[in-house]
């Protein structure tokens, strides 16, 4: 596969039809420097070059979507910088979030219905801070897939992962109540609590942005005793 040049492109939804190759706006990270995030969260040394020069590189401002619900979003997006939350429609107007997508933890973004079955996408991706992401369209990933060993092992680890992650996550909101459910992200996810607003952990959790502040204090005060 020949590899594209870099373009500068003012498009700000990512999801829109756009011409293929690296493009930025307003980002100032070097090939050095998307090369250090990707290690970072992992991607093998071999297979970084098809990122970068495959991939597009776009900044989000807090509060943009880079995908809604009801629209084919078909892209895969690498979280380098900043964090998103999985929000699905609550009622007629409001929504509910339903997965959180970091530089801290868990990076690999994607709408799943809309990317796996081509249908409209169920959820919105929102970005709750200013955020460098890498999108990697399908077609890409596909052909990837089919004649590069080395990123097809690290695309279906990353999948496995996020879906684990998902599936977790559903089943405590189930089965534990709000208090245990608090408990397992302050033990297993602190960079949740750290990286995301309040708003968004009782969204969540399904409750109150008061209650929330109850359970903190009660998780506080337990870890002084």
């Amino acid at each position: 596969m020949e590899h594209q040049m870099w373009k500068w492109d003012n498009a700000s939804r990512p999801c829109n039809k756009r011409k293929r190759g690296l493009f930025i706006k307003d980002v100032k990270l070097t090939k050095e420097e998307i090369s250090l995030r990707l290690e970072q969260i992992g991607v093998p040394l071999e297979i970084r070059p098809v990122f970068i020069d495959e991939g597009s590189i776009q900044q989000i401002e807090r509060n943009e979507t880079v995908a809604s619900i009801g629209e084919l979003c078909q892209k895969i997006f690498i979280v380098l910088e900043g964090g998103f939350v999985s929000q699905q429609r609550h009622g007629e107007s409001a929504h509910r979030t339903v997965n959180f997508f970091l530089d801290s933890h868990e990076p690999y973004m994607v709408s799943f219905h809309s990317f796996f079955h081509g249908e409209p996408s169920r959820v919105r991706l929102l970005a709750i801070k200013k955020s460098t992401v890498l999108i990697l369209e399908k077609f890409q990933i596909d052909e990837f897939n089919r004649t590069l060993i080395p990123f097809k092992n690290q695309y279906i680890e990353r999948l496995v992962h996020v879906l684990l992650v998902e599936n977790e996550f559903k089943s405590y909101m189930i089965t534990k109540s709000s208090q245990e459910l608090y408990g397992h992200i302050v033990t297993d996810y602190p960079e949740l609590v750290r990286d995301v607003p309040t708003k968004y952990i009782a969204e969540f959790m399904g409750i109150s942005r008061v209650w929330l502040s109850n359970l903190k204090r009660r998780n506080f005060k337990k870890n002084v005793n």
